[in-house]
Protein backbone atom coordinates (compact mmCIF):
# COMPACT_ATOMS: atom_id res chain seq x y z
CA UNK A 1 0.00 0.00 0.00
CA UNK A 2 3.06 2.04 0.97
CA UNK A 3 4.46 1.72 -2.87
CA UNK A 4 0.94 2.55 -3.89
CA UNK A 5 0.67 5.99 -2.66
CA UNK A 6 4.35 6.65 -3.23
CA UNK A 7 3.49 6.17 -7.15
CA UNK A 8 -0.10 8.25 -6.81
CA UNK A 9 2.04 11.09 -5.06
CA UNK A 10 4.76 11.17 -7.83
CA UNK A 11 2.04 11.39 -10.69
CA UNK A 12 -0.09 14.40 -9.27
CA UNK A 13 3.72 16.14 -8.83
CA UNK A 14 4.75 15.60 -12.15
CA UNK A 15 1.79 16.30 -13.20
CA UNK A 16 1.08 13.80 -15.81
CA UNK A 17 -1.90 11.48 -14.18
CA UNK A 18 -3.51 10.19 -17.25
CA UNK A 19 -6.39 11.59 -18.10
CA UNK A 20 -9.20 9.93 -20.08
CA UNK A 21 -9.79 12.40 -23.04
CA UNK A 22 -7.43 11.98 -25.54
CA UNK A 23 -4.74 14.47 -25.54
CA UNK A 24 -3.01 14.36 -29.39
CA UNK A 25 -1.02 18.05 -28.53
CA UNK A 26 1.75 15.59 -26.35
CA UNK A 27 5.36 16.18 -26.83
CA UNK A 28 7.35 12.93 -25.90
CA UNK A 29 10.24 14.55 -22.79
CA UNK A 30 12.34 11.53 -24.21
CA UNK A 31 13.74 10.17 -27.81
CA UNK A 32 14.69 6.42 -26.83
CA UNK A 33 14.39 3.05 -28.23
CA UNK A 34 10.97 2.40 -26.96
CA UNK A 35 9.34 5.86 -28.66
CA UNK A 36 11.12 5.02 -31.62
CA UNK A 37 9.92 1.51 -32.35
CA UNK A 38 6.39 2.64 -30.84
CA UNK A 39 6.93 5.37 -33.60
CA UNK A 40 7.23 2.71 -36.28
CA UNK A 41 4.08 1.58 -35.27
CA UNK A 42 2.55 4.49 -35.61
CA UNK A 43 4.06 4.83 -39.10
CA UNK A 44 2.96 1.33 -40.23
CA UNK A 45 -0.51 0.77 -38.99
CA UNK A 46 -3.07 3.49 -39.84
CA UNK A 47 -5.78 2.61 -37.41
CA UNK A 48 -7.62 6.08 -35.99
CA UNK A 49 -8.84 4.78 -32.94
CA UNK A 50 -5.28 4.19 -31.44
CA UNK A 51 -4.16 7.24 -28.99
CA UNK A 52 -0.44 7.02 -29.54
CA UNK A 53 0.38 10.28 -28.01
CA UNK A 54 -1.31 8.68 -24.64
CA UNK A 55 1.78 5.86 -24.96
CA UNK A 56 4.17 8.30 -25.53
CA UNK A 57 2.69 9.92 -22.07
CA UNK A 58 3.14 6.33 -20.37
CA UNK A 59 6.15 5.39 -21.39
CA UNK A 60 7.48 9.09 -20.31
CA UNK A 61 5.96 8.27 -17.45
CA UNK A 62 7.62 4.78 -16.34
CA UNK A 63 10.79 6.31 -17.18
CA UNK A 64 10.28 9.51 -15.06
CA UNK A 65 9.15 7.25 -11.93
CA UNK A 66 11.96 4.77 -12.55
CA UNK A 67 15.00 7.30 -13.47
CA UNK A 68 13.81 8.89 -9.63
CA UNK A 69 14.50 4.99 -8.39
CA UNK A 70 17.27 4.32 -10.35
CA UNK A 71 19.17 7.63 -9.60
CA UNK A 72 19.04 6.56 -5.29
CA UNK A 73 20.81 3.08 -5.92
CA UNK A 74 23.76 4.56 -8.02
CA UNK A 75 24.36 7.19 -4.94
CA UNK A 76 24.66 4.02 -3.00
CA UNK A 77 28.38 3.19 -2.86
CA UNK A 78 28.29 0.31 -0.66
CA UNK A 79 26.85 -1.37 -3.51
CA UNK A 80 29.29 -3.66 -5.46
CA UNK A 81 28.72 -3.35 -9.54
CA UNK A 82 26.56 -6.63 -9.69
CA UNK A 83 25.21 -6.15 -6.58
CA UNK A 84 24.06 -2.27 -8.24
CA UNK A 85 22.65 -3.62 -11.71
CA UNK A 86 20.33 -6.61 -9.79
CA UNK A 87 19.13 -4.14 -8.00
CA UNK A 88 18.00 -1.57 -10.89
CA UNK A 89 16.85 -5.06 -12.56
CA UNK A 90 14.43 -5.64 -9.87
CA UNK A 91 13.43 -1.84 -9.15
CA UNK A 92 12.52 -1.85 -12.74
CA UNK A 93 10.06 -4.95 -12.70
CA UNK A 94 8.71 -3.38 -9.71
CA UNK A 95 8.07 -0.30 -11.29
CA UNK A 96 6.53 -1.74 -14.32
CA UNK A 97 3.99 -4.05 -11.64
CA UNK A 98 3.21 -0.75 -10.15
CA UNK A 99 2.07 0.41 -13.43
CA UNK A 100 -0.45 -2.04 -13.49
CA UNK A 101 2.13 -4.26 -16.19
CA UNK A 102 1.63 -7.97 -16.00
CA UNK A 103 3.57 -10.71 -18.68
CA UNK A 104 1.19 -12.12 -20.30
CA UNK A 105 2.20 -14.03 -23.91
CA UNK A 106 1.85 -13.79 -26.77
CA UNK A 107 1.34 -9.80 -27.13
CA UNK A 108 3.06 -8.73 -30.41
CA UNK A 109 2.57 -4.92 -30.69
CA UNK A 110 3.65 -2.19 -28.19
CA UNK A 111 0.33 -0.41 -29.37
CA UNK A 112 -1.59 -3.72 -27.82
CA UNK A 113 0.72 -3.41 -24.72
CA UNK A 114 0.68 0.27 -24.04
CA UNK A 115 -3.49 -0.09 -23.74
CA UNK A 116 -4.72 -1.01 -20.56
CA UNK A 117 -7.83 -4.06 -20.87
CA UNK A 118 -9.80 -5.39 -18.02
CA UNK A 119 -8.82 -8.71 -16.59
CA UNK A 120 -11.13 -10.62 -14.68
CA UNK A 121 -9.26 -11.65 -11.60
CA UNK A 122 -12.25 -14.17 -10.62
CA UNK A 123 -11.71 -16.18 -13.88
CA UNK A 124 -7.95 -16.45 -13.12
CA UNK A 125 -6.68 -19.64 -11.27
CA UNK A 126 -3.20 -19.43 -10.86
CA UNK A 127 -0.86 -22.84 -10.51
CA UNK A 128 2.29 -22.85 -9.41
CA UNK A 129 5.49 -24.17 -11.45
CA UNK A 130 8.84 -24.51 -9.75
CA UNK A 131 11.84 -23.21 -11.51
CA UNK A 132 13.07 -26.09 -13.50
CA UNK A 133 17.20 -25.85 -12.45
CA UNK A 134 18.13 -28.35 -10.15
CA UNK A 135 18.81 -26.94 -7.02
CA UNK A 136 16.29 -23.87 -7.55
CA UNK A 137 13.17 -23.28 -5.22
CA UNK A 138 11.66 -20.08 -7.09
CA UNK A 139 8.28 -20.54 -7.64
CA UNK A 140 6.05 -19.24 -10.64
CA UNK A 141 2.34 -18.26 -11.08
CA UNK A 142 0.69 -19.58 -14.25
CA UNK A 143 -2.16 -19.84 -15.76
CA UNK A 144 -4.11 -19.54 -19.40
CA UNK A 145 -6.45 -16.55 -20.16
CA UNK A 146 -8.94 -15.77 -22.78
CA UNK A 147 -9.60 -12.34 -23.09
CA UNK A 148 -12.07 -12.70 -25.63
CA UNK A 149 -12.45 -15.53 -28.31
CA UNK A 150 -9.78 -14.08 -30.43
CA UNK A 151 -7.38 -12.65 -28.01
CA UNK A 152 -6.18 -15.17 -25.45
CA UNK A 153 -2.39 -16.21 -23.46
CA UNK A 154 -0.61 -17.46 -21.36
CA UNK A 155 0.15 -15.32 -18.00
CA UNK A 156 3.26 -15.73 -15.79
CA UNK A 157 3.53 -13.79 -12.21
CA UNK A 158 6.26 -13.92 -10.08
CA UNK A 159 5.15 -14.42 -6.13
CA UNK A 160 5.60 -10.16 -6.31
CA UNK A 161 3.16 -9.77 -9.02
CA UNK A 162 0.95 -11.91 -7.68
CA UNK A 163 0.57 -10.22 -4.72
CA UNK A 164 0.60 -7.14 -6.08
CA UNK A 165 -2.00 -8.70 -8.78
CA UNK A 166 -4.52 -9.19 -6.15
CA UNK A 167 -3.99 -6.19 -3.91
CA UNK A 168 -4.38 -3.66 -6.56
CA UNK A 169 -8.37 -2.35 -6.79
CA UNK A 170 -7.62 -2.00 -10.32
CA UNK A 171 -9.28 -4.45 -12.96
CA UNK A 172 -7.55 -3.40 -15.44
CA UNK A 173 -3.91 -3.93 -16.52
CA UNK A 174 -1.48 -3.56 -19.34
CA UNK A 175 -0.06 -6.35 -20.94
CA UNK A 176 3.19 -7.22 -22.22
CA UNK A 177 5.64 -10.45 -23.06
CA UNK A 178 9.04 -10.67 -23.31
CA UNK A 179 10.53 -8.95 -25.98
CA UNK A 180 7.97 -5.73 -25.55
CA UNK A 181 8.89 -5.61 -21.93
CA UNK A 182 12.69 -5.44 -22.65
CA UNK A 183 11.59 -2.44 -24.86
CA UNK A 184 10.62 -0.41 -22.06
CA UNK A 185 13.79 -1.61 -20.14
CA UNK A 186 15.76 -0.06 -22.91
CA UNK A 187 14.27 3.01 -22.91
CA UNK A 188 14.58 3.21 -19.44
CA UNK A 189 18.67 2.53 -19.70
CA UNK A 190 19.13 4.49 -22.66
CA UNK A 191 18.00 7.66 -20.27
CA UNK A 192 20.11 6.53 -17.08
CA UNK A 193 23.26 5.68 -19.65
CA UNK A 194 22.61 1.43 -18.52
CA UNK A 195 24.43 -0.74 -20.15
CA UNK A 196 21.22 -3.21 -20.77
CA UNK A 197 20.76 -5.15 -24.08
CA UNK A 198 17.93 -6.77 -26.30
CA UNK A 199 19.18 -10.90 -25.96
CA UNK A 200 17.42 -13.40 -28.60
CA UNK A 201 17.01 -16.92 -28.16
CA UNK A 202 14.20 -19.50 -29.65
CA UNK A 203 10.85 -18.03 -29.49
CA UNK A 204 12.38 -15.59 -26.29
CA UNK A 205 13.87 -12.78 -25.05
CA UNK A 206 15.35 -11.27 -22.46
CA UNK A 207 17.66 -8.42 -21.17
CA UNK A 208 21.20 -8.63 -20.55
CA UNK A 209 23.02 -6.08 -18.06
CA UNK A 210 26.33 -5.81 -19.27
CA UNK A 211 28.58 -5.24 -16.40
CA UNK A 212 32.21 -5.00 -18.30
CA UNK A 213 33.52 -6.50 -20.67
CA UNK A 214 33.61 -9.99 -18.98
CA UNK A 215 30.72 -9.69 -16.97
CA UNK A 216 27.23 -9.90 -17.54
CA UNK A 217 23.61 -10.39 -15.66
CA UNK A 218 20.89 -11.78 -18.03
CA UNK A 219 17.92 -11.04 -16.54
CA UNK A 220 14.82 -12.72 -18.39
CA UNK A 221 12.21 -10.20 -17.36
CA UNK A 222 9.27 -12.45 -17.84
CA UNK A 223 10.27 -13.97 -14.54
CA UNK A 224 11.97 -11.12 -12.81
CA UNK A 225 14.88 -13.96 -12.38
CA UNK A 226 18.75 -13.92 -13.77
CA UNK A 227 19.55 -17.70 -16.00
CA UNK A 228 22.94 -18.67 -17.80
CA UNK A 229 23.64 -18.99 -20.63
CA UNK A 230 23.79 -22.87 -20.47
CA UNK A 231 20.57 -22.34 -18.78
CA UNK A 232 19.04 -20.83 -22.16
CA UNK A 233 21.01 -22.85 -24.26
CA UNK A 234 18.91 -26.12 -22.05
CA UNK A 235 15.61 -24.49 -22.04
CA UNK A 236 15.22 -23.77 -18.30
CA UNK A 237 13.93 -20.74 -18.47
CA UNK A 238 10.19 -20.91 -17.58
CA UNK A 239 8.30 -19.46 -20.21
CA UNK A 240 10.03 -21.27 -23.43
CA UNK A 241 11.44 -24.89 -23.66
CA UNK A 242 13.06 -24.85 -26.33
CA UNK A 243 16.85 -25.84 -26.57
CA UNK A 244 19.45 -24.63 -29.30
CA UNK A 245 23.25 -25.96 -29.74
CA UNK A 246 26.22 -23.94 -30.83
CA UNK A 247 25.93 -24.16 -34.28
CA UNK A 248 22.59 -22.55 -34.09
CA UNK A 249 23.27 -20.08 -31.56
CA UNK A 250 26.73 -18.78 -34.20
CA UNK A 251 24.23 -18.81 -37.47
CA UNK A 252 21.18 -17.25 -35.92
CA UNK A 253 22.85 -14.88 -33.52
CA UNK A 254 21.53 -16.27 -30.35
CA UNK A 255 22.94 -14.93 -27.02
CA UNK A 256 24.62 -11.98 -28.41
CA UNK A 257 23.74 -8.32 -27.32
CA UNK A 258 21.14 -6.36 -30.28
CA UNK A 259 22.79 -2.70 -31.44
CA UNK A 260 20.36 -0.21 -31.94
CA UNK A 261 19.98 -1.21 -35.79
CA UNK A 262 19.32 -4.74 -34.72
CA UNK A 263 16.78 -4.03 -32.42
CA UNK A 264 14.87 -1.97 -34.76
CA UNK A 265 15.12 -5.28 -37.48
CA UNK A 266 13.68 -7.79 -34.77
CA UNK A 267 10.86 -5.47 -34.33
CA UNK A 268 10.36 -4.68 -38.05
CA UNK A 269 9.54 -8.69 -38.11
CA UNK A 270 6.45 -8.00 -35.09
CA UNK A 271 5.32 -5.00 -37.40
CA UNK A 272 5.32 -7.34 -40.83
CA UNK A 273 3.39 -9.78 -38.69
CA UNK A 274 0.52 -7.39 -38.39
CA UNK A 275 0.73 -6.46 -41.95
CA UNK A 276 0.56 -9.87 -42.90
CA UNK A 277 -2.84 -10.80 -40.97
CA UNK A 278 -4.34 -7.65 -42.26
CA UNK A 279 -3.61 -9.03 -45.49
CA UNK A 280 -1.13 -5.75 -46.69
CA UNK A 281 1.17 -8.45 -48.45
CA UNK A 282 3.48 -5.20 -50.15
CA UNK A 283 4.28 -3.34 -47.20
CA UNK A 284 4.73 -6.81 -45.03
CA UNK A 285 7.72 -7.81 -47.41
CA UNK A 286 9.09 -3.93 -47.44
CA UNK A 287 9.47 -4.30 -43.57
CA UNK A 288 10.11 -7.86 -43.82
CA UNK A 289 13.60 -7.05 -46.14
CA UNK A 290 14.53 -4.15 -43.60
CA UNK A 291 14.21 -6.79 -40.96
CA UNK A 292 16.80 -8.77 -42.67
CA UNK A 293 18.45 -6.24 -43.44
CA UNK A 294 19.40 -4.88 -40.02
CA UNK A 295 19.63 -8.31 -38.70
CA UNK A 296 20.59 -10.71 -42.16
CA UNK A 297 21.16 -13.37 -39.56
CA UNK A 298 17.65 -13.85 -38.38
CA UNK A 299 16.09 -17.07 -38.66
CA UNK A 300 12.51 -15.98 -38.79
CA UNK A 301 12.97 -12.95 -40.73
CA UNK A 302 14.06 -14.95 -43.69
CA UNK A 303 11.83 -17.47 -42.85
CA UNK A 304 9.14 -15.25 -42.92
CA UNK A 305 9.80 -13.35 -46.29
CA UNK A 306 10.57 -16.77 -47.91
CA UNK A 307 7.02 -17.84 -46.60
CA UNK A 308 5.10 -15.01 -47.54
CA UNK A 309 6.83 -14.53 -50.87
CA UNK A 310 5.14 -18.36 -51.25
CA UNK A 311 1.84 -17.43 -50.04
CA UNK A 312 1.62 -14.84 -52.23
CA UNK A 313 2.83 -16.83 -55.16
CA UNK A 314 0.14 -19.83 -53.96
CA UNK A 315 -2.62 -17.05 -54.29
CA UNK A 316 -1.75 -16.05 -58.24
CA UNK A 317 -2.10 -19.34 -58.54
CA UNK A 318 -5.22 -19.86 -57.19
CA UNK A 319 -5.98 -16.80 -59.31
CA UNK A 320 -4.67 -18.17 -62.34
CA UNK A 321 -2.12 -15.48 -62.78
CA UNK A 322 0.89 -17.55 -63.04
CA UNK A 323 3.24 -15.35 -64.37
CA UNK A 324 3.64 -13.60 -61.25
CA UNK A 325 3.10 -16.60 -59.13
CA UNK A 326 6.33 -18.25 -60.62
CA UNK A 327 8.12 -14.42 -59.72
CA UNK A 328 6.88 -14.96 -56.16
CA UNK A 329 7.82 -18.78 -55.76
CA UNK A 330 11.31 -18.00 -57.38
CA UNK A 331 11.93 -14.85 -54.96
CA UNK A 332 10.89 -17.83 -52.03
CA UNK A 333 13.63 -20.10 -53.09
CA UNK A 334 16.16 -17.05 -53.80
CA UNK A 335 15.95 -17.02 -49.98
CA UNK A 336 15.64 -20.53 -49.17
CA UNK A 337 16.20 -23.13 -52.10
CA UNK A 338 15.13 -25.86 -50.06
CA UNK A 339 11.84 -24.43 -48.55
CA UNK A 340 8.93 -26.64 -48.32
CA UNK A 341 6.52 -26.98 -51.28
CA UNK A 342 8.14 -23.61 -52.85
CA UNK A 343 9.56 -25.69 -55.74
CA UNK A 344 6.85 -28.45 -56.29
CA UNK A 345 4.25 -24.96 -56.58
CA UNK A 346 7.24 -23.36 -58.62
CA UNK A 347 7.24 -26.56 -61.11
CA UNK A 348 3.08 -26.37 -61.04
CA UNK A 349 2.49 -22.99 -61.99
CA UNK A 350 5.48 -23.51 -64.90
CA UNK A 351 3.27 -26.39 -66.21
CA UNK A 352 0.40 -24.33 -66.78
CA UNK A 353 2.41 -21.59 -68.52
CA UNK A 354 3.87 -25.01 -70.64
CA UNK A 355 7.16 -24.45 -69.68
CA UNK A 356 7.33 -28.34 -69.09
CA UNK A 357 10.76 -29.47 -68.79
CA UNK A 358 11.69 -26.81 -66.61
CA UNK A 359 8.85 -27.67 -64.26
CA UNK A 360 9.20 -30.84 -64.27
CA UNK A 361 12.49 -30.33 -62.90
CA UNK A 362 11.31 -28.20 -59.80
CA UNK A 363 8.91 -31.39 -58.93
CA UNK A 364 11.69 -33.37 -59.23
CA UNK A 365 14.19 -30.75 -56.64
CA UNK A 366 10.98 -31.09 -54.48
CA UNK A 367 11.00 -35.02 -54.37
CA UNK A 368 14.75 -35.26 -53.83
CA UNK A 369 14.40 -33.08 -50.84
CA UNK A 370 12.40 -35.42 -49.75
CA UNK A 371 10.10 -32.11 -47.51
CA UNK A 372 7.43 -32.55 -50.45
CA UNK A 373 4.06 -33.24 -49.87
CA UNK A 374 4.06 -36.46 -52.07
CA UNK A 375 0.54 -35.97 -53.38
CA UNK A 376 0.84 -32.46 -54.47
CA UNK A 377 3.85 -33.41 -56.32
CA UNK A 378 1.64 -36.84 -57.63
CA UNK A 379 -0.87 -34.28 -58.74
CA UNK A 380 2.05 -32.55 -60.28
CA UNK A 381 3.49 -35.33 -62.15
CA UNK A 382 0.31 -36.19 -63.46
CA UNK A 383 -0.37 -32.86 -65.18
CA UNK A 384 3.76 -32.90 -66.86
CA UNK A 385 2.26 -36.16 -68.31
CA UNK A 386 -0.80 -34.58 -69.47
CA UNK A 387 0.37 -31.91 -71.09
CA UNK A 388 3.10 -34.58 -73.13
CA UNK A 389 0.34 -36.88 -74.19
CA UNK A 390 0.81 -39.75 -72.20
CA UNK A 391 -2.50 -40.78 -70.82
CA UNK A 392 -1.63 -43.35 -68.58
CA UNK A 393 1.50 -42.08 -67.02
CA UNK A 394 -1.12 -38.77 -65.92
CA UNK A 395 -3.86 -41.38 -64.31
CA UNK A 396 -1.28 -43.29 -62.53
CA UNK A 397 0.13 -40.21 -61.10
CA UNK A 398 -3.15 -38.83 -60.65
CA UNK A 399 -4.27 -42.07 -59.01
CA UNK A 400 -1.02 -42.12 -56.79
CA UNK A 401 -2.13 -38.22 -55.53
CA UNK A 402 -5.59 -38.92 -54.38
CA UNK A 403 -4.48 -42.53 -52.40
CA UNK A 404 -1.72 -40.43 -50.80
CA UNK A 405 -3.89 -37.17 -50.02
CA UNK A 406 -4.87 -36.91 -46.46
CA UNK A 407 -6.73 -34.13 -47.32
CA UNK A 408 -8.55 -32.29 -50.20
CA UNK A 409 -5.60 -31.06 -52.90
CA UNK A 410 -5.81 -28.39 -54.78
CA UNK A 411 -7.25 -28.85 -58.43
CA UNK A 412 -6.66 -32.31 -58.32
CA UNK A 413 -10.44 -33.11 -59.07
CA UNK A 414 -10.43 -30.51 -61.90
CA UNK A 415 -6.92 -31.84 -63.59
CA UNK A 416 -8.17 -35.49 -63.23
CA UNK A 417 -11.24 -34.46 -64.80
CA UNK A 418 -9.49 -32.77 -67.86
CA UNK A 419 -7.82 -36.71 -68.74
CA UNK A 420 -11.43 -38.40 -67.75
CA UNK A 421 -12.90 -36.07 -70.75
CA UNK A 422 -10.14 -36.47 -72.92
CA UNK A 423 -11.30 -40.49 -72.14
CA UNK A 424 -14.25 -39.91 -73.09
CA UNK A 425 -15.50 -40.50 -69.77
CA UNK A 426 -18.09 -37.62 -69.29
CA UNK A 427 -20.29 -38.68 -66.54
CA UNK A 428 -17.36 -39.18 -64.04
CA UNK A 429 -15.65 -36.15 -65.24
CA UNK A 430 -18.70 -33.91 -63.81
CA UNK A 431 -18.56 -35.78 -60.51
CA UNK A 432 -15.08 -34.55 -60.34
CA UNK A 433 -15.62 -31.03 -61.50
CA UNK A 434 -18.45 -30.47 -59.03
CA UNK A 435 -16.11 -31.68 -56.30
CA UNK A 436 -13.84 -29.03 -57.86
CA UNK A 437 -16.54 -26.16 -58.31
CA UNK A 438 -17.35 -26.73 -54.61
CA UNK A 439 -14.38 -26.02 -53.48
CA UNK A 440 -14.26 -22.59 -55.26
CA UNK A 441 -11.63 -23.42 -58.29
CA UNK A 442 -12.29 -21.07 -61.06
CA UNK A 443 -11.32 -23.75 -64.03
CA UNK A 444 -13.91 -26.40 -63.29
CA UNK A 445 -16.41 -23.72 -62.33
CA UNK A 446 -16.02 -22.39 -65.53
CA UNK A 447 -15.68 -26.00 -67.28
CA UNK A 448 -18.88 -27.27 -66.01
CA UNK A 449 -21.11 -24.26 -66.88
CA UNK A 450 -19.79 -25.28 -70.52
CA UNK A 451 -20.21 -29.09 -70.30
CA UNK A 452 -24.03 -28.02 -69.01
CA UNK A 453 -24.62 -25.47 -71.84
CA UNK A 454 -23.43 -28.12 -74.17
Amino acid sequence: MKRFFYLIQFLLISGIAFAQNKNYGYISKYKTITHELLSMEERAFKQTDINYQKMYKLIDSIIDYTTQKIQKIKLETSLKNKQRALKILHTIDQSLTEFDFITYYTIERLNQALIKVEIKKENINLFEQKDRRDGNQTIYFFDYYRHSDDDSGAICMTKNRREYFYNSESNKFYRSDCDLTAFIYLGIAQVNNLPMYLVEVPKHNFIRYQINENSFINWDNNSANTFSNEDFRNGLSPTVSTQFNLEDEKKYGYLKNMTHKEVIGYHYENVARYSIENNEYEKAIEQLKLAVKNRPYSKYASEDLSSLYHSIGYKNIQERNYANSILNFQEALKINDTMQYANDNLGYALIRMNRLDEGKKFIDISIKLGNNNPAYSSRNLGLYCFYKNDFDCSKEHYLDAFNLAKKYVDFLDYHYAELLLKLGKLDKAIEHLKIAAEKGEFDAKEKLNDLTKN
